[in-house]
């Protein structure tokens, strides 16, 4: 007797599922910031990105602050959280006035 198989063969993802980004403790949602924040009442609310250059040969930090449009970038070696922090931290030294929170965008 003849056995014929009955469904196809399951492939293997060769590139992963894509959810290696895990969830951080503790973290707020950008919903629940300040309404000074929202409506850009207040200085010394600052929204920061990265920016990743071309195959990951570059980053950027940026911050800008959300009333004001005020621009600070740094540029990173790497991506790491460290780098990241100490290149925040480089960025803010010469900044006067208030730093209130800091919103990252993801």
């Amino acid at each position: 007797m003849l056995q014929l198989r009955q469904s196809r063969k399951k492939r293997r993802n060769r590139y992963g599922t894509g959810h290696s980004r895990h969830t951080i403790l503790g973290r707020k949602p950008i919903e629940e910031r300040p309404r000074s924040a929202k409506n850009r009442s207040r200085l010394g609310h600052w929204e920061s990105d990265t920016i990743e250059g071309k195959k990951g040969t570059g980053f950027l930090v940026t911050h800008v602050e959300r009333k004001t449009g005020y621009l600070v970038m740094e540029h990173l070696e790497d991506k790491q959280s460290a780098t990241l922090n100490a290149g925040s931290v480089k960025a803010f030294q010469n900044i006067p006035g208030p730093l209130n929170d800091i919103t990252n965008c993801q």
